[in-house]
């Protein structure tokens, strides 16, 4: 959390806190939804430029939507052991919004502004501007250093000749960074152990 998370929750009354009481194994919950949402939509790509910054919140704004009106989860209810086997249960597949319908703590306001707002949208449209955005992100430029950019163009080409799709070549790719590796220092050198 950063200094502008902290003011943006004491600002407003949040009580913020890393994880529930006694509930110190909270935070595989969160890393889990960057990945199936942050990840699975924008990638692992790091982009540095404002243009990049403004798609990345519009597709945001779109993927939320996209995620809590018409996307299905399973909840896991429970988990039993029968020898030495782990059996789950899950609920029945709801999306966000439906979990938030049934919930008998959020306001019927709250909820008759949801279902309105339920009406305006349409999940093919949502889905279409999800990707024109994505592919408008994949587009953009970004900076690169210098020992990365020379050695795109030949991780690229080895790519298309192993028939896989070539990078985009604005981003480094993980075999580009692991080739730098042997350079990181010479084999001479002597460093200081951590150990």
């Amino acid at each position: 959390m950063n200094e502008h998370g902290v003011q943006y929750c004491n600002h407003r009354g949040i009580k913020f806190s890393r994880s529930r009481e006694f509930k110190k194994n909270d935070n595989c919950f969160v890393e889990q939804k960057n990945a199936s949402v942050a990840r699975r939509f924008k990638g692992y790509a790091r982009f540095d430029t404002d243009r990049a910054w403004k798609v990345m919140q519009e597709l945001d704004a779109t993927v939320s939507l996209f995620v809590n009106f018409f996307l299905p989860s399973q909840k896991l209810i429970s988990k039993t052991r029968q020898g030495s086997k782990v059996r789950k249960h899950y609920d029945r597949p709801q999306t966000p919004l439906q979990r938030v319908l049934s919930s008998p703590w959020v306001s019927e306001e709250t909820k008759n502004t949801l279902r309105q707002q339920a009406l305006t949208l349409n999940p093919a449209s949502l889905a279409r501007k999800i990707n024109r955005l994505r592919s408008e992100l994949m587009k953009l430029p970004t900076p690169l250093a210098p020992t990365v950019a020379k050695k795109r163009a030949v991780d690229g080409a080895g790519l298309r000749q192993a028939g896989l799709p070539s990078p985009n070549p604005a981003w480094p790719q993980p075999l580009e960074i692991a080739a730098d590796f042997h350079t990181a220092h010479s084999p001479d050198e002597t460093r200081e152990s951590l150990s």
